[in-house]
């Protein structure tokens, strides 16, 4: 569990994090529905991703459709996409 207290305050710029939205999909998570039930943690992961140096190749393994086998290796929210990925209440439909 991560105290809200800890997580930013600010919006990162939603162009920043255009990437997490789609990577989500891909592991099988629904940004909509993360960023409705967890709107705290949803913004943390926005400023993980927007401050990310793995931006070409997040890109790339996304139009490739290849970013599940990969983005354990480079992504910054990897660890809770992981975790996320195996609740069914945050399942893409």
């Amino acid at each position: 569990m991560i105290a809200s207290d800890a997580l930013p305050v600010e919006k990162p710029d939603s162009t920043a994090a255009a990437e997490m939205p789609h990577m989500m999909l891909s592991l099988g998570i629904d940004p909509a529905l993360l960023q409705l039930d967890h709107p705290a943690l949803y913004a943390g992961m926005e400023s993980v991703c927007a401050g990310c140096g793995s931006k070409d190749e997040c890109r790339k393994d996304l139009a490739e459709g290849t970013a599940a086998s990969h983005y354990i290796s480079y992504c910054g929210n990897a660890a809770t996409l992981s975790l996320m990925s195996d609740r069914p209440d945050l399942a893409s439909r």
